[in-house]
């Protein structure tokens, strides 16, 4: 387990959901034996996973929502900030000539 990532195997007897104990996300994403999971929210905001009869390595990730985006747009201001105080400097010389 890190600060993204919980990782686990269990065997299941029969098919049965895994239940977590992690308050539902939409920020969480599920594989089980490498392939992508269904999450469901269950008992008030839980999540389980719908696991088949068998042994099973089961890794969950968590990805904030919206911080790509958030970024994105971070990374744009900064941009047009710097931009803007250029354009400021160029017109603070070009008065400062005349």
């Amino acid at each position: 387990m890190n600060h993204d990532t919980v990782r686990g195997s269990i065997n299941v007897d029969q098919d049965s959901p895994l239940l977590l104990s992690i308050p539902y996300d939409n920020g969480w994403s599920a594989y089980v034996d490498g392939k992508k999971a269904k999450i469901n929210k269950v008992v008030s905001n839980l999540m389980a996973i719908d696991l088949k009869k068998g042994h099973h390595n089961v890794i969950l990730n968590y990805q904030v929502p919206g911080l790509k985006l958030g970024w994105l747009v971070s990374a744009i201001a900064v941009i047009l900030f710097i931009s803007f105080l250029l354009v400021v400097k160029s017109k603070d010389k070009l008065r400062n000539k005349l």
